[in-house]
């Protein structure tokens, strides 16, 4: 258990430089997310084309403050019932 995101964050870090692994995701919860975007260097978006019921989103970015390094479009599917654009962002 910890006291505080910035020790979690801490902990993820020693955790995967152990692991070999050069990166810590954040997963969510909504207030989890708030609070990474502030440290984070890079945000991976799922964008889906449609109005559907959620108990999380990510409140508006401000992309002034970063640049997208990749971009996917995926129709709708079999697999997915709306279409949807994956999105890479880096801090600029």
């Amino acid at each position: 258990m910890v006291e505080d995101f910035s020790e979690a964050v801490q902990i993820a870090r020693e955790q995967a430089a152990e692991d070999g692994v050069g990166e810590v995701c954040v997963i969510g919860g909504a207030s989890l997310f708030e609070l990474a975007l502030r440290k984070a260097g890079r945000l991976y978006l799922t964008e889906v084309h449609a109005d559907v019921a959620g108990d999380v989103a990510l409140s508006p970015i401000d992309e002034s403050q970063w640049r997208e390094v990749s971009r996917e479009d995926h129709p709708a599917s079999e697999s997915d019932d709306y279409p949807f654009t994956w999105r890479i962002l880096e801090r600029v």
